[in-house]
């Protein structure tokens, strides 16, 4: 099978001596694994500089066995700038490391693409707002993966049920929920379609630390043999 489409790149390995295998996104077949043979060549099929977390090229697929190989790769934007700042680079090392835990299924999700293709364009020119991004950008994560919080009125928030994924105003009986202040920053950013463009009242270190980590248990809780992102600690100490 040969196809040709626009993919972004989550994370690499290496393969061999000279190689590389690739977990890359793509916009018709989903998740799947690339092997770059000769990786560092001059004549390698896809340099060197263009592998990078959250890259967005085009190419075209070629299934061979467990792998695609790939020709005719570019960049299907120029993405240097979020890779010459350190908080740009920051956040796109950590929403690579979430999303190659997420993404697990081959085959096409194209809303999920698309999504993934405007959080990379927006961070490409991003220069602000670098404290809650990444945050807005994991609940919006979590409406594709099927356990969203959902919207609901600042009228009717109570606790967040990290479990049921939702909102209730009794205190649930088991100790994976969020309490009423932690729960108003979950409905703030699930609220939005887009990233605000300011962060709730009273966001500070604290706060955006509690919503981090109510995240990453979140996701635990819901996607199987998932893990804190190694990358996290940087993160928390550039934005």
């Amino acid at each position: 099978m040969i196809e040709k489409s626009s993919f972004i790149i989550l994370r690499k390995y290496p393969f061999g001596e000279q190689g590389l295998v690739l977990h890359v996104f793509a916009e018709r077949l989903g998740r799947v694994p690339i092997l770059v043979r000769n990786a560092r060549s001059k004549r390698s099929s896809l340099p060197i500089s263009l592998v990078r977390p959250l890259s967005m090229l085009e190419a075209v697929l070629k299934k061979n066995g467990d792998f695609y190989s790939v020709s005719e790769a570019r960049s299907a934007f120029n993405s240097d700038a979020f890779h010459s700042r350190p908080a740009n680079t920051a956040v796109a090392f950590f929403l690579a490391d979430i999303w190659s835990q997420v993404l697990k299924e081959e085959g096409a999700q194209p809303e999920f693409y698309y999504f993934l293709e405007y959080v990379v364009r927006d961070l490409s020119v991003r220069q602000a707002g670098f404290s809650y991004f990444h945050i807005w950008v994991l609940l919006r994560t979590t409406h594709y993966l099927g356990f969203s919080p959902g919207k609901s009125p600042y009228s009717e928030i109570g606790f967040f049920d990290l479990v049921e994924g939702q909102y209730t105003l009794n205190q649930p009986m088991h100790p994976h929920y969020l309490n009423v202040d932690q729960a108003q920053v979950f409905s703030w950013f699930s609220n939005e379609q887009e990233c605000p463009s300011s962060p709730p009242e009273n966001w500070n270190v604290n706060t955006k630390r509690e919503a981090i980590q109510s995240l990453i248990r979140f996701f635990r809780l819901h996607i199987d043999s998932f893990r804190t992102p190694v990358s996290l600690d940087v993160l928390s100490e550039i934005v």
